[in-house]
């Protein structure tokens, strides 16, 4: 039996993770807006939106080169 929420209802973007966080015209933060801060390890590491992104790309890249 269905349950409704008693929140208002949502719009999920169809994007996948990627496109949602880094290639959305209507991002709501500059590159420079930090994303991740690290608390687990009490570090208090800090990553942007454009240092997630190169990194990712770079990851990408590399594994593209291990398997070509």
């Amino acid at each position: 039996m269905p349950v409704e929420s008693p929140y208002p209802p949502i719009t999920v973007p169809e994007a996948d993770a990627w496109t949602f966080y880094f290639e959305r015209p209507d991002r709501e933060y500059p590159d420079d807006h930090v994303l991740f801060v690290d608390v687990a390890t009490g570090t208090g590491k800090k990553l942007t939106s454009e240092q997630i992104r190169t990194s990712g790309e770079q990851f990408g890249k590399g594994l593209q080169e291990q398997w070509h």
